[in-house]
């Protein structure tokens, strides 16, 4: 076992070229944009969407991400075991997001499983999904916009990390918006 995983380290390892990365984040994206765009057809195509190939398709869609998902964690996970002494609160983030992740991995296998076995799926795993989805967002960007104000006032007042940290601000606002707006969409 102990081989086995040495071998997957090894392969992983190879991530870290520029190329292997780049084409990683190519297929999330074309990924992200099909599943959107679907998002945007779905009330005019509800019977393919419900059909069997539907279904695969969704599969699909779903087991691209939880592959590039887990090798991105895998990769966040190694480069932040090298940059360790330099960012105290990192560790806890990076585990905290890898919860988050596999929590709604979990949560979209229990919509596959009744998908696939009664034909429908609760309206709870979607309250579900978006928490963990809104809530990893507003977390994240909040603490890179607790960093760039610490690394204005550590700086020489450079008005473009100023920036950036209001940038970050409004995202997390936006962030809270889109919660409250999903969840009352849900009600």
């Amino acid at each position: 076992m102990r081989q086995i995983k040495l071998q997957l380290a090894t392969a992983y390892l190879g991530l870290a070229s520029d190329k292997k990365l780049f084409t990683l984040m190519l297929v999330v994206i074309v990924t992200i944009t099909v599943d959107s765009q679907i998002g945007y057809i779905a009330d005019f195509i509800p019977e393919q969407l419900s059909s069997g190939t539907g279904i695969t398709i969704f599969i699909i869609i779903v087991a691209i991400f939880v592959v590039t998902q887990h090798l991105i964690l895998w990769y966040v996970k190694h480069l932040i075991k090298e940059t360790k002494d330099k960012v105290s609160h990192l560790r806890l983030l990076q585990s905290g997001v890898s919860v988050g992740q596999y929590t709604l991995l979990a949560v979209i296998a229990l919509i596959i499983l009744q998908i696939l076995l009664i034909h429908e799926y609760s309206i709870i795993t979607l309250y579900v999904t978006y928490a963990i989805s809104y809530g990893l967002w507003i977390i994240i960007l909040a603490f890179l916009a607790a960093a760039f104000f610490s690394w204005y006032r550590h700086s020489n007042k450079d008005i473009m990390v100023l920036i950036l940290a209001l940038s970050m601000i409004a995202y997390v606002i936006n962030g809270i918006a889109g919660l409250a707006k999903y969840s009352d969409m849900l009600i």
